[in-house]
């Protein structure tokens, strides 16, 4: 995505919230060689969504990156604390 290419990638947990079908790239059943083969060409043979999908999966990538850092950061914070303080803060 932040490369500014067309995405096309599994239906899993991962890529449900950043994928967005048919605005920033496709997703296809795990498994469903049929399906993948469709999203795989659509972009290839239509011009106009393989950029329209480029541009947008790059916003897309541009508008997680400060959020998941964030997120990240944070779970970090609370995991270091509670190994330096126990759950709840009480201390070991």
């Amino acid at each position: 995505m932040a490369s500014g290419k067309p995405v096309v990638t599994a239906n899993a947990m991962a890529s449900q919230h950043l994928v967005r079908p048919g605005r920033n790239g496709l997703l296809y059943t795990p498994g469903a060689v049929a399906d993948l083969a469709a999203a795989l060409l659509a972009p290839l043979e239509n011009p106009t969504l393989r950029t329209r999908f480029a541009r947008d999966a790059r916003l897309t990538a541009e508008q997680h990156r400060h959020h998941e850092s964030t997120h990240r950061y944070e779970q970090l914070d609370r995991y270091l604390t509670e190994q330096r303080d126990g759950p709840g803060g009480r201390g070991r």
